[in-house]
């Protein structure tokens, strides 16, 4: 999920390789935002990248969807989990403009927008609290430290990784108008020593 060039390329060219990567992952935020939501609610996973966490999204009962702007993870998505065909659309972030028609009551960013170019920020966190219903939920893992990285913060396949912190998290959502519920730093999921990652839950009221 990039505006940014390097980093779209780098996902287009490393898709299958990546897919295989995710799908050895569980769930676990997309299962943690359908805990908050009830049955049948809206949701969009914002980057589907394999379709792993929107299909769990649906098999919690959910009517979700999904954006991911890698026509390549898209296919591979709908092939290794049927039942998100028809429910992946094109679309980036900045400007998601109303996927799907809008009006959600939550929102999926696993890993997403640390490829926004910094300066896109705000308008990207503007775009996404549009999106959401009053009392919904909008739920983020952003990488807090990730080693590796060159001097314009990108790795060695040349995605864009910008640093941002939990209380530069916080106050870019607070100024989109949401409101913060819950902010902590996590180990990483694949175990790669060096690695955290900052999850945050925000709300809009």
């Amino acid at each position: 999920m990039a505006e940014d060039e390097r980093t779209a390329v780098f996902y287009r060219q490393k898709a299958g390789v990546l897919v295989e990567q995710y799908e050895t992952v569980a769930p676990r935020l997309a299962a943690r935002l359908a805990a908050l939501l009830r049955p049948g609610g809206r949701a969009l996973d914002v980057g589907a990248g394999s379709g792993r966490d929107l299909a769990c999204l649906l098999s919690n009962g959910l009517d979700a969807h999904g954006i991911e702007p890698c026509p390549e993870l898209r296919e591979l998505a709908a092939r290794l989990h049927p039942e998100v065909a028809g429910r992946l659309a094109d679309a980036s972030l900045p400007e998601l403009g109303r996927p799907f028609g809008g009006g959600f009551d939550g929102l999926l960013l696993s890993a997403v927008l640390m490829h926004v170019p910094a300066e896109a920020l705000p308008r990207a966190a503007r775009s996404l609290a549009g999106l959401l219903l009053p009392g919904g939920y909008l739920l983020s893992s952003v990488s807090a430290r990730r080693p590796g990285l060159d001097a314009e913060h990108r790795d060695a396949g040349g995605r864009l990784f910008v640093p941002i912190s939990a209380d530069e998290l916080q106050a870019l959502f607070v100024a989109a108008g949401l409101t913060p519920l819950d902010i902590t730093t996590t180990g990483d999921a694949l175990g790669r020593p060096g690695h955290e990652w900052t999850e945050a839950l925000f709300a809009k009221r």
